[in-house]
């Protein structure tokens, strides 16, 4: 192979774990709970990772991003995966959180991935990238 070392197989690094998933949501920032990820019945999800950025210039956001329903991510401070303020004048913002394959914060069985915002009106777009355990 002249020198280069190629992939046999790729698994999850939990065993019985899904494939990669993503879910994506562009959207008007609103105050209400919005669901991102939704797993298969009696399934839990485990982020690989998120992504969560800004559409305008104009805005300034704290965002809110948890496993469950709750109202916000105060309901039940163990399911929070992050709480960043985005805060855009003139440039591109955006959050990016990465975890090990298998190491990501992970959700009850049945848990969504929820958002919410601070305030309303701003386009915002938040993607999730896990599996299913």
């Amino acid at each position: 192979m002249s020198g280069i070392i190629g992939l046999i197989s790729v698994s999850a690094a939990t065993v019985g774990a899904s494939e990669v998933k993503m879910d994506r949501l562009a959207l008007a920032a609103s105050t209400s709970v919005q669901t991102v990820a939704t797993p298969t019945s009696g399934k839990r999800i485990r982020l690989i990772g998120y992504f969560l950025s800004l559409g305008s210039n104009s805005a300034n956001l704290a965002v809110e991003l948890y496993f469950g329903t709750g109202a916000n991510i105060g309901s039940d401070d163990t399911k929070a995966i992050s709480n960043p303020h985005l805060e855009q004048t003139d440039a591109s913002e955006a959050v990016v959180g990465n975890f090990p394959d298998g190491a990501g914060p992970i959700g009850a069985v049945d848990d969504v991935v929820s958002v919410r915002f601070n305030d309303t009106g701003d386009n915002v777009r938040v993607v999730v990238i896990y599996r299913e355990e």
